[in-house]
């Protein structure tokens, strides 16, 4: 364990942490476009930075707790691809991050039914349900946004030998 935990470090020290941190900040930002975009053009409002900010903070506060919260995962996601990822999956650089994004997708979206039984904004009614045909389209395009901008801006560079 403590060597795993020994490696894990070298690999983050590495990193070129700004870069890391920008290539984050634009892929999240990228999602966050596509989804203002998505949600106009499907006509199905499921705001991620409203589902998480009111599922982690108060009512009145989920601009900022769900913007936060969007933007943290971001930057781990950039370093989880950074340190691991975008050296052992296959293609072009967007390809790598567009891989590593539906890989995550995929993990995560079979606990959309808990968001939506868990959620009090889709609870409520005033956000349609994650776990549905639209639902998974929306997260489909937003992560493809996501995963294109990180993969292109975090290209392959020599690390310490594994």
């Amino acid at each position: 364990m403590k060597d795993t935990i020994n490696y894990t470090r070298k690999r983050i020290a590495a990193l070129d942490h700004p870069q890391v941190i920008a290539a984050a900040l634009a892929s999240g930002s990228a999602y966050l476009a596509e989804m203002a975009v998505d949600m106009r053009l499907l006509h199905y409002p499921l705001n991620d930075i409203r589902m998480l900010g009111e599922m982690l903070g108060r009512r009145r506060s989920w601009p900022l707790v769900g913007t936060a919260a969007h933007y943290s995962f971001s930057i781990f996601l950039a370093y989880v691809y950074a340190a691991y990822a975008r050296e052992r999956l296959p293609g072009p650089a967007w390809m790598r991050g567009l891989i590593f994004i539906n890989i995550e997708n995929g993990v995560l979206y079979p606990f959309a039914p808990l968001l939506d039984r868990f959620n009090p904004t889709i609870q409520s009614g005033e956000m349609p349900p994650v776990f549905s045909i639209t639902g998974f389209v929306n997260q489909l395009l937003r992560h493809a946004a996501f995963g294109v901008v990180l993969g292109s801006l975090l290209r392959r560079r020599k690390f310490l030998s594994d």
